[in-house]
Parts: C-alpha cells; sequence; structure tokens
C-alpha cells in the first residue's frame, strides 16, 4: 500500500508540474528535435522584449534586476577585490556552470577561463569589495548593461527574457521515461517537438528548482522499480 500510495503522490506532483507551466498559445514556440534550445530559438523569443512571461504573465522588463550584477572574479573562486560586470540571464547562466565545474576539480578551456576572468577590455564596471552585490552597486551595473550590453554576448536585447523549454530536456531521459511509463503518464511527453517559451528570469530559477526537485524523486522511483539510470 506504502509503495502505491507513493506512486500516486509522485503522479501528482507530475501533473501539477505541467500544468502549472503548460503554455499553448502565442507566448510559445515550437522547436524541433533534438529538444535543445538554439541560439536562433533562443533570438526568435527575445525579439519579442513586451510580452509577458508565460508564468507569472508579467512583463521580464519590470524586473528590479534588468540586467545581472554579476562578480568578476567570482566570489566562489576569489577572495577578492571584485568588480560587477551586467549580464544577461543565459550568460550568467552559463559563468554559475563554469564556476561549479572549477570548483569540482575539473580543467577549464582557455574560452571558459577568459569567460569568468576580468575582461581585458576597457569595458567599464562596478568596483566592490562584497561579496553580495547591494541595491546601488545593482543600479550603477544596471546603468551599465542599458548603455554597453552584456559584457559577454554583447547582447542589448532584452537580459530579463530567458527561453525555457515547457518540458525540460531532462524529462526525456531514459530512466525517466521509464519512470512516465510506469506512472502511466508518457503521453504528458511530446514525441515530436519540444516547446520554447518566454520566461522572466525569477520565473526560470523557480522552474529551474521544480524540476530538479521531481528528478530526485523520479530517481528514488526508478531504484524502486529496478530502472537502470545510464542516461
Amino acid at each position: 500500500m506504502a509503495k502505491q500510495s507513493s506512486k500516486k503522490d509522485l503522479a501528482k506532483l507530475i501533473k501539477a508540474y505541467f500544468t502549472k507551466y503548460k503554455t499553448y498559445n502565442r507566448r510559445t514556440y515550437i522547436s524541433g528535435n533534438p529538444f535543445k534550445a538554439s541560439k536562433a530559438d533562443k533570438a526568435h523569443l527575445k525579439k519579442r522584449p513586451t510580452r509577458s512571461c508565460s508564468t507569472c504573465r508579467k512583463s521580464p522588463s519590470s524586473n528590479k534586476d534588468y540586467w545581472i550584477a554579476d562578480h568578476r572574479p567570482p566570489v566562489a573562486l576569489s577572495k577578492g577585490p571584485y568588480f560587477l560586470y551586467p549580464q544577461c540571464c543565459d550568460c550568467s547562466a552559463i559563468q554559475s556552470g563554469i564556476v561549479k565545474k572549477k570548483k569540482s576539480g575539473m580543467t577549464l578551456s582557455a574560452a571558459e577561463e577568459k569567460f569568468i576572468n576580468k575582461p581585458k577590455t576597457n569595458y567599464q564596471a562596478v568596483a566592490t569589495t562584497s561579496k553580495r552585490a547591494g541595491a546601488s552597486d545593482k543600479l550603477a551595473t544596471n546603468k551599465l548593461g542599458k548603455h554597453h550590453g552584456c559584457v559577454n554576448c554583447k547582447s542589448r536585447a532584452n537580459p530579463a527574457v530567458v527561453a525555457d523549454h515547457y518540458i525540460p530536456s531532462s524529462f526525456y531521459r531514459n530512466y525517466v521515461k521509464k519512470v512516465f511509463e510506469a506512472l502511466g503518464l508518457d503521453s504528458y511527453l511530446d514525441k515530436k517537438n519540444q516547446y520554447l517559451t518566454i520566461q522572466c528570469w525569477h520565473c526560470s530559477n523557480m522552474q529551474a528548482h521544480e524540476v530538479r526537485n521531481l528528478i530526485t524523486l523520479i530517481k528514488i522511483k526508478a531504484k524502486e522499480l529496478g530502472i537502470t539510470m545510464y542516461s
């Protein structure tokens, strides 16, 4: 009975996720396989900065932290001094991934090292000794972003717009698909198309957090069902 109950609970959580993020409307752009947002896909969405977030329905440009004030060198890898540079959401996420990679002991490529270090160009920055960007620091960095664009990709398009998958790519891993089948939810995974939609930075982070929690529960269920988790 306990196993049956846990299966129903997981199915309920997955259904709740799909109900919350399902956005088959004009905000949605359909991308084909291999279920990964290309630069063209992201550009397609970011050309419409006035469109609202598909989750909270607010305009991404209404975020107070319009540009993300990121530390160079990263706080996790240095004791300072620091310089704050404006970054768009995509570049900030890339920087975060590179930092995690370096902290795990992996060797970075020259391009990755360049990405997370202070630019050698004359790009303006906000000097700070704080590990957390304060309100005044964010405001000053925001002004730089509006004038110069993202320090990495140089884009001046709406930095608060994120091109997010309605069905996360992680849901297409083999073991996840098998768990969906065991729960009778395989119809929730579109076999032909993936859906990209506009989200603001905050809702994108919230979605990522919910997906991570679901994947953790799905791994537990896969282990209970004897499903191999190679991919």
